[in-house]
């Protein structure tokens, strides 16, 4: 029997591409910043094995 959990297994993040201090930080850092290089490797990761092997348990975020 599975167990169906109504909230979900991961916290978002602290803000969404819009939000104003992204795009702000965004502004303040130069073309080639590792930073931005960092967020593009980030957002090609397969997680998916690692989401489906993370147990439904645990407290909120």
């Amino acid at each position: 029997m599975a167990i169906v959990c109504s909230r979900p297994r991961f916290a978002s993040p602290p803000w969404q591409d819009l939000d104003p201090r992204r795009l702000e930080l965004e502004q303040r850092l130069a073309a080639d910043h590792l930073a931005r290089r960092l967020d593009e490797a980030v957002d090609r990761l397969d997680l998916s094995a690692f989401r489906d092997a993370y147990g439904r348990s645990g407290s909120a975020a």
